[in-house]
């Protein structure tokens, strides 16, 4: 859904993510834990786009929870609409992807900093065609609703230099985007996380030695790190307390931006022959990433935040986000039709329906198993008993 209807944006039951609707119902677990809402689907709206298979409810409320961290079980509960109130969700729930927060989790620096609700975007339900021979079967023909170019938002970008978003979908000299004083709170954040893991004894492998051996080279290493983390250190106050008095959503402009390039080609050059490596300091690219988590959660936060996005940026994302998914545009978010079937047997040839599948996609922090997708299968039978307990769920790896 484009974020054009502000009341619709925010009053939508259809969503990605967020918080779902479950009334009474039991929340389901894995392990003894809570599972991770990833969708929530108001089965209306869906017959009224036009139901994509026989035997769909025609009311109430869907919700898809699957277990972030193992990827091995999902779950589905329908919730009748019927004065649907909001999930009281269990205190015990686990943070987003468990152990490999970091890699997945953009923006958290410390498995405290990890959330444990996926960001929400509201949907809308668009019927599409699918062609149907050969590997082509599995790829939506969208381009006649989407436009040949529309794909996944990632806003690839050769770097953020002296403030401005020089990139391949931008032209800078017609309306540059600037890097927003957000994203460099991102990185700082990552920077004091770096700088706290290479203190710890156990980084990188290095080791306290038994009592008998040698211990210069560790005492060696141990000081080096410290010196390194000394160093970088007052760059980072420096810019934690310029940056307490911007406006996250205003960008840090032409002047503050050189400044803060170079002093995070300084942090770089201090703490990466030492082993601390920035998340999104190692190059331009993961520089990039920064700023375009930052603008993802502008679009979706506070409507003053909405607007303080660039126009460029703003008119890429509400382009791009029609079309879901990771790169290729063949893995979609979809009810019915073909399901991608990358690395396991057909399901349709199981005689299972393809309730639901949802891709990797960067901007909700989705991501199943190598950049693929999570599906959940279900039967006409018990489809037409509502047996939503037997709902069949896996993830397919890219």
């Amino acid at each position: 859904m484009i974020r054009d209807d502000e009341n619709r944006w925010q009053t939508t039951r259809s969503c990605l993510g967020g918080e779902p609707t479950l009334g009474i119902r039991q929340w389901p677990t894995s392990n003894g834990y809570p599972m991770h809402c990833i969708a929530q689907i108001d089965l209306a709206e869906v017959a009224r786009a036009g139901s994509p298979f026989k035997g769909l409810p025609t009311s109430g409320l869907l919700a898809f929870f699957l277990d972030s961290e193992t990827m091995a079980s999902g779950a589905v509960r329908l919730a009748p609409d019927i004065l649907p109130i909001k999930a009281q969700p269990p205190r015990d729930r686990p943070r987003l992807y468990g152990q490999h927060w970091r890699s997945m989790c953009e923006g958290a620096c410390d498995m405290t900093d990890a959330p444990k609700v996926f960001p929400r975007w509201p949907l809308d339900f668009i019927p599409a065609k699918q062609k149907e021979t050969g590997e082509d079967r599995y790829k939506p023909a969208l381009d006649d609703i989407f436009g040949p170019q529309a794909r996944s938002v990632h806003l690839d970008a050769s770097g953020i230099v002296a403030g401005e978003w020089k990139g391949e979908y931008f032209h800078p000299e017609e309306d540059a985007a600037p890097f927003p004083a957000r994203a460099a709170t991102l990185i700082l954040k990552d920077a004091i996380y770096t700088i706290t893991r290479l203190m710890g004894d156990g980084y990188l492998g290095v080791h306290k030695p038994a009592p008998d051996a040698d211990v210069k080279s560790y005492v060696d290493v141990v000081h080096e790190r410290a010196w390194a983390a000394a160093e970088a250190t007052p760059i980072l106050r420096r810019w934690e307390e310029m940056l307490r008095d911007l406006d996250p959503d205003q960008p840090l402009g032409p002047q503050l931006g050189e400044r803060f390039t170079a002093d995070l080609r300084m942090m770089k050059e201090i703490l990466h022959p030492h082993g601390g490596y920035l998340r999104f300091g190692r190059g331009t690219t993961t520089t990039a990433s920064a700023a375009l988590r930052a603008y993802f959660d502008m679009y979706m936060g506070r409507r003053a935040s909405f607007e303080a996005i660039p126009s460029v940026i703003r008119t890429q994302i509400e382009r791009e986000r029609l079309r879901s998914a990771y790169s290729s545009g063949r893995l979609v978010h979809q009810m019915g039709g073909y399901g991608a079937q990358i690395q396991h047997t057909d399901m349709e040839a199981e005689g299972m329906i393809l309730l639901l599948q949802i891709a990797t996609d960067e901007a909700v922090s989705y991501m199943w198993g190598d950049a693929g997708v999570a599906q959940y299968w279900i039967t006409a039978d018990d489809l037409a008993a509502g047996a939503w307990e037997k709902v069949r769920f896996e993830v397919t790896g890219g």
